[in-house]
């Protein structure tokens, strides 16, 4: 894993076999990033799980996938949860045969690399309720 800090960006690289949201937690921690948005991921993912609200069903539908696949984008925000740091992500994947299938990103081992670029907000807090999940900025 290797990741450089200018001024209020952090650009990242993950290797294979990396667990994508611990690696992240790893570069807030190390730049203290507690509110943020990542502008930008690509790169390969595999053994991951997306979700999908559904407000029909009460709550996420999941899905897990285990083949290799293209990260087309990675995008979200960088928040507080019980004093902890919260990654609310969202990808969009594609598949051997082009299909893309997308929602929020649960879990997710890098796949030979994933790059990206992390912004930090320095006069903008970002906080998630605990319980209902709603984000209060402010």
């Amino acid at each position: 894993m290797s990741f450089r800090k200018e001024e209020n960006l952090t650009v990242f690289r993950f290797e294979d076999g990396k667990d994508v949201i611990e690696s992240l937690k790893q570069v807030a921690k190390e730049y203290q990033i507690q509110s943020g948005v990542i502008l930008s991921g690509i790169g390969m993912l595999r053994d991951f799980e997306i979700s999908f609200y559904s407000r029909e069903k009460g709550g996420y539908v999941t899905s897990k996938f285990n083949e290799p696949v293209e990260l087309l984008s990675l995008s979200g925000n960088i928040s507080l949860r019980n004093n902890e740091t919260f990654f609310h992500l969202h990808v969009a994947l594609a598949k051997e045969d082009t299909s893309v299938v997308g929602g929020h990103l649960k879990k997710a081992t890098v796949h030979n690399t994933l790059e990206g670029v992390i912004a930090k907000f320095s006069e903008i807090n970002l906080t998630r309720d605990p319980e209902t999940r709603i984000l209060s900025i402010s």
